[in-house]
């Protein structure tokens, strides 16, 4: 009967928890799919991005680095700029680099103008200039 009362009470806190975004939230629109659809999948992006999850994070990463050019995901740039400053993984810190350098935003440019001058890596620095230079140019 115990284990009966705390699967119900576990299942109802889950149904009763808020909505956040999922990997299935994450799935991009259509080739022919119009603007509305892909401010739809921004804000999902967004909300991804944003999450406490590091793993929908990431994933999130991969879909603005593949389809940056169709997405306004500004309202997230600081958590991917968290993402690439404070990550342990290399290959997340790319992935980041990747998604900051299709933002075209002149604060992301101007951030990692400031931080190709501290980084230790020189090959992650000139990524960063490199990134900064196309931001800037957007």
């Amino acid at each position: 009967m115990k284990h009966l009362r705390f699967l119900l009470t576990v299942l109802l806190l889950v149904a009763a928890m808020p909505a956040h975004a999922t990997t299935d939230d994450l799935v991009p629109p259509g080739p022919e799919a119009g603007e509305e659809a892909w401010a739809a999948f921004s804000a999902n992006l967004v909300v991804a991005l944003k999450s406490d999850n590091e793993g929908l994070r990431v994933s999130a990463l991969h879909r603005v680095a593949e389809y940056g050019e169709k997405l306004d995901v500004c309202d997230a740039r600081f958590e991917m700029v968290s993402l690439f400053r404070d990550s342990k993984d290399e290959r997340v810190r790319m992935l980041a680099l990747a998604a900051l350098s299709k933002a075209k935003d002149a604060w992301i440019a101007d951030f990692f103008y400031r931080s190709a001058r501290l980084e230790s890596d020189p090959h992650m620095a000139s990524l960063m200039y490199h990134v900064a230079l196309a931001n800037d140019q957007g």
